[in-house]
């Protein structure tokens, strides 16, 4: 593109730049930018995802408990070594997400370089996440699986 005045209705960014041949999809014939526009259909897409999420989110067998007599994070090193078996919140809600849910069913053939499939993702992960916590309380959120438990 060779229009200095062609910009990214959105950020400002130069058609120039635009990995590919730009199309008005800005109101009033302009352009947006591709990381703009996944953003755009991100957001569009956002209520659908989670009416989605809300009605096909599902837990599918037990979940795990916590306990916190057991509490155990491997460290960057035993990671790096292969060890990932640790026994935390986090560690318990990542592994219920994949094992005791149908989060990789729901998730599965998205497409992150899209923007309605982020909104998907991100709204399936939120459901799939709440489910599990309200479920067993004894599974969280934390920051950081370094932490001691409290």
């Amino acid at each position: 593109m060779s229009d200095p005045e062609l910009v990214c209705c959105d950020c400002g960014m130069p058609a120039g730049e635009f990995e590919d041949k730009p199309k008005p999809n800005c109101p009033g014939g302009l352009y947006r930018c591709p990381v703009c526009t996944i953003d755009y259909d991100e957001e569009g897409a956002r209520d659908e995802a989670e009416q989605y999420a809300l009605e096909n989110c599902r837990i599918t067998s037990k979940l795990p408990e916590y306990d916190p007599e057991a509490h155990y994070a491997v460290t960057r090193e035993e990671f790096e070594e292969g060890d990932k078996e640790s026994h935390t919140p986090n560690a318990l809600l990542a592994h219920a997400r994949h094992n005791c849910t149908n989060y990789d069913e729901l998730i599965k053939g998205l497409d992150n370089m899209d923007g309605a499939d982020r909104a998907y993702y991100s709204a399936i992960r939120k459901r799939i996440d709440k489910m599990i916590c309200e479920a067993e309380p004894s599974i969280g959120l934390e920051f950081n699986d370094d932490s001691e438990p409290a």
